[in-house]
């Protein structure tokens, strides 16, 4: 009768899970890090859209600059605003959009 997993065993059973750790964490690691861009542009994106209203509420007329702790205090958006990371943006930042449409976030 045989008790336990012998050492060629043992040893075939780490060297699969070595490979699939070996293929699976830099896909974690890169799936991570694009989620954190598409989340920092989603964020970027309801900035610029609060912006976009704060200016048609108040009839600015292009290009126009809305410092963001306005947004805030107006109510547009709620502050502070974080990142993927928990960290605070845009903490003394403006919006400044132009009649094309583009658009710049940036210090005074």
């Amino acid at each position: 009768m045989k008790n336990g997993f012998t050492l060629i065993e043992l040893i075939a059973v780490v060297l699969i899970l070595s490979i699939i750790l070996v293929i699976s964490v830099p896909n974690l690691l890169s799936n991570i890090k694009d989620n954190k861009i598409k989340a920092s542009q989603s964020i970027e994106n309801i900035v610029v859209s609060a912006a976009r209203n704060y200016a048609i509420d108040n009839e600015l007329d292009y290009p126009f600059r809305v410092r963001i702790s306005t947004l805030c205090n107006d109510g547009y958006i709620e502050c502070p605003i974080l990142d993927a990371s928990g960290e605070e943006m845009y903490t003394s930042e403006s919006v400044w959009i132009y009649a094309d449409g583009s658009y710049v976030i940036g210090f005074d």
